[in-house]
């Protein structure tokens, strides 16, 4: 008789117990990190708790890993001590996995998951190595210099190419014939009064391909100076939205994305912001 009452002791507990689960109904379990899952509780089974979702997926959660579990009412629910059998440390590292893994479903699933801090991350761009941002800082210093070499060069050469058409010009002649040397005199050059020597008028145009040569390789060198600026301070940002950006009172390259405009069939992309 003595073993037969304890048996059924036995029996009335775990059907209190099973009772009192299955009257939990919604409940919300506060895990050890700080989330917090939302669902109707299933059942505890061997240290891992089953919770059925709004979505109808069920999740395990090792029961050494629930901080509270709170019903509806915002009342504690009681759960049954964990074994501690080496079955329920087996199915413990699976049931956190599970967890881990409901933690990052879908937009419903992010919903009743809440992250303890949910600051975390908040305005955080995708981390970029510092080699790739010291080759852009590298590469955007190189093209300042360079730049800035190649806008002295061109200056000095537009400058020598000015000096030899002045001096060609420096003095003309009202008609043609020979002067005082024995030089022809019947050259004339556009955008200069008079009549020249064959000698000034090769300087006026071999002064005019320096000051040509010279302008281009000052654009050259303003493009390259232009460029290597932007690219400096962009390495700590590579933005997606426009190819130029300027906020903060620096300039920052991107990388726009390219749209089709429906109506004109043309594509579009956003060359510049400025943000203030």
């Amino acid at each position: 008789m003595r073993a037969w009452g304890s048996w059924l002791v036995l029996a009335l507990l775990a059907l209190g117990c099973s009772a009192s689960l299955r009257a939990a109904g919604p409940v919300s379990v506060v895990m050890e990190d700080g989330t917090v899952v939302k669902g109707t509780l299933l059942g505890v089974d061997q240290g891992t708790l089953t919770v059925q979702k709004g979505n109808g997926k069920t999740v395990d959660l090792a029961q050494d890993q629930v901080k509270k579990v709170f019903d509806a009412d915002g009342k504690s629910v009681a759960l049954p001590a964990s074994g501690g059998t080496d079955e329920d440390e087996a199915v413990a590292p699976r049931a956190k996995a599970s967890a881990a893994k409901a933690a990052v479903d879908e937009d419903e699933e992010a919903s009743q998951v809440v992250p303890r801090d949910s600051r975390a991350g908040r305005g955080r761009g995708p981390r970029r190595s510092s080699g790739s941002l010291q080759g852009r800082k590298v590469a955007g210093n190189v093209l300042f210099w360079t730049g800035t070499a190649f806008v002295v060069v061109g200056v000095v050469a537009m400058g020598y190419g000015v000096g030899q058409e002045a001096d060609a010009t420096s003095v003309y002649y009202d008609g043609t014939g020979y002067n005082s040397s024995g030089d022809y005199v019947g050259y004339t050059i556009d955008g200069y009064p008079g009549y020249y020597t064959y000698d000034q008028y090769s300087e006026y145009y071999y002064g005019q391909d320096w000051v040509y040569t010279g302008a281009v390789v000052t654009t050259v060198g303003v493009i390259g100076v232009v460029a290597g600026l932007i690219i400096r301070p962009s390495g700590r940002e590579l933005r997606q939205d426009a190819l130029l950006h300027y906020g903060d009172g620096k300039f920052s390259l991107g990388i726009p994305p390219v749209t089709v405009d429906a109506r004109l069939h043309s594509p579009r992309a956003t060359l510049a912001t400025i943000q203030f």
